[in-house]
């Protein structure tokens, strides 16, 4: 998992989510609780927020 930050926002990810190896989660995203981001995803939350509710993948 790679999480870089962007236009000085960073992603916040609840610690009961599971990130797949390989995954890059970029800027502004937010990864709720019980979320799967499965292997080798790319959330780009660079132009706009990004928001995976709980309990989805």
């Amino acid at each position: 998992m790679n999480l870089l930050p962007y236009k000085g926002d960073l992603p916040r990810i609840a610690d009961d989510a599971f990130i797949g190896e390989g995954s890059q989660i970029i800027g502004d995203v937010e990864i709720a609780s019980r979320v799967g981001v499965w292997f080798n995803c790319v959330l780009r939350g660079d132009e706009q927020k990004i928001t995976v509710g709980e309990n989805t993948n």
